[in-house]
């Protein structure tokens, strides 16, 4: 005799946050997030195309950059885990001025 599964859609769900739209963070944690990246690219002697980059949403930014920057393992599990745009941003701000200021130390 076969059983029957019964599934049904969770509404609070842990993830549910995953399906609203993100808000954008605020103008100053955006700024910083700039400065922050123009000054570890220095740092790491790397060019972007900040033209094309001020196309991209903030969220497409930062999802674009967890991937394709050298960062650590770990500081990117972290920037994935964050449960908000706003967080991401803040923190991706926090490890880009520390690894620009680890390597400008080390210079």
């Amino acid at each position: 005799m076969m059983s029957r599964l019964n599934l049904k859609r969770r509404t609070n769900h842990v993830f549910a946050a995953d399906y609203d739209e993100p808000v954008e963070p605020e103008a100053q944690d955006k700024s910083r997030f700039n400065s922050a990246l123009q000054a570890y690219l220095n740092h790491k002697e790397m060019q972007a195309d900040w033209n094309m980059l001020k196309k991209l949403s903030t969220e497409e930014l930062t999802n674009s950059l967890v991937s394709v920057l050298p960062l650590s393992v770990e500081d990117k599990q972290m920037l994935i885990e964050t449960s908000t745009l706003t967080h991401r941003v803040r923190a991706f701000t926090a490890i880009l001025e520390s690894n620009s200021e680890t390597s400008a130390i080390r210079h």
